[in-house]
């Protein structure tokens, strides 16, 4: 049993209780009042087992009759509920005063001056009945109705999260082969270098294999990682190649979307370091009013689009699912620099639940 179906009968057992509980209001109010005839007291049980019939109409209703419509047999509900009524109706009407106190069925205070009821007894039992039957199916319906948005949300949750684990295992290999391609390139090169490139890489492929299992990890984590790609960079470029970073603020408790700026670094060295000319790369790490922001600026050589390829599409794609609408992207250019700076809550805002699972 879920626990919405617990909360469900928790609110009909809080309804019952309340309903035998006001049955002895009569009798409080002639006790303060002080009358000297308490016979109703005596008598309660007599008022309780007139409800029994309707415990019994609820209970027939809720747990047998009800179920039909869930597994959507609605005529077998609709034949069922009316033969229930007429069964409960016959009842009511050939029952008589059973269940009455024996004080008598106008009680203590005797019949109306005029002799006339408004509502037979008898009818007022059966309209009874069938508001028991409607506000039972009313409160079923509302928690069927939360029931479903429930399930519509772990649905979509479940969509988005099935979405960032592709875009992550999208980018992961992508980043895996050029940092390959990187190291390959140095082994030629400068040996010692490479050697150096692998140490660097193995620190990073901690990172891949055992921190990327979730859509954010901690930012402290993400800069570390930033840090031995950019000394991996280092191993690789020139001292004309100016790499460098600046961490501005502490960076406990904030999270980040996995490799948020390892695709923009990848752009920065593929079309803006240049091995004839001076060039550069800087990142920036920066906390402000609950806020993450980092930074890439680079020099401008290439002039093929900066955007294109998967990894700013993948992290643009994250970024709409954990963020929604609450971040920016902010771009800077100039014929000799390209500067993009990224912002968004320490914390994602648009599904952060995604977060925990």
């Amino acid at each position: 049993m879920d626990s919405l179906r617990k909360k469900e009968n928790k609110v009909y057992l809080f309804i019952w209780v309340f309903v035998f509980a006001f049955t002895l209001l009569p009798i409080l109010y002639a006790i303060i009042m002080g009358y000297d005839d308490l016979t109703g007291f005596l008598d309660i049980h007599w008022h309780w087992f007139s409800l029994i019939p309707f415990v019994l109409l609820f209970l027939i209703h809720n747990y047998l009759i009800l179920p039909l419509v869930e597994r959507r047999k609605k005529w077998p509900y609709i034949c069922s509920t009316a033969a229930l009524l007429i069964v409960f109706g016959i009842y009511c009407l050939t029952a008589g005063d059973l269940g009455e106190s024996p004080a008598g069925p106008e009680g203590p205070g005797g019949p109306p001056e005029d002799g006339m009821r408004p509502i037979p007894p008898e009818w007022l039992r059966i309209l009874i009945g069938i508001l028991i039957i409607g506000v039972n199916i009313g409160i079923r319906s509302i928690f069927k109705w939360i029931r479903s948005e429930h399930t519509i949300r772990e649905l979509q949750t479940e969509s988005v999260k099935k979405q960032l684990e592709y875009l992550q295992f999208q980018i992961n290999p992508h980043f895996f082969m050029n940092t390959l391609n990187n190291i390959h390139a140095l082994v030629d090169i400068d040996p010692e270098k490479a050697k150096e490139s692998i140490t660097e890489f193995s620190r990073m492929m901690r990172t891949l294999l055992y921190d990327t299992d979730k859509p954010t990890i901690p930012l402290a984590k993400e800069v570390s990682f930033l840090k031995s790609y950019l000394s991996l960079m280092k191993l690789r470029y020139p001292e004309s190649v100016r790499i460098s970073y600046s961490v501005t603020s502490d960076c406990d408790g904030a999270e980040v979307p996995v490799l948020a700026m390892s695709s923009i670094l990848e752009n920065a060295f593929k079309h803006g370091i240049s091995y004839e000319k001076d060039s550069f790369v800087e990142l920036s790490v920066d906390r402000k009013d609950g806020r993450v922001i980092l930074g890439c600026r680079n020099s401008r050589i290439s002039w093929k689009e900066h955007n294109a390829g998967i990894g700013n599409d993948n992290l643009k794609k994250r970024m709409d699912l954990l963020y929604g609408k609450d971040y920016s992207v902010k771009l800077t250019e100039t014929d000799d620099v390209y500067e993009i700076v990224l912002s968004f809550p320490e914390k994602p805002s648009a599904l952060q639940t995604i977060t925990e699972l």
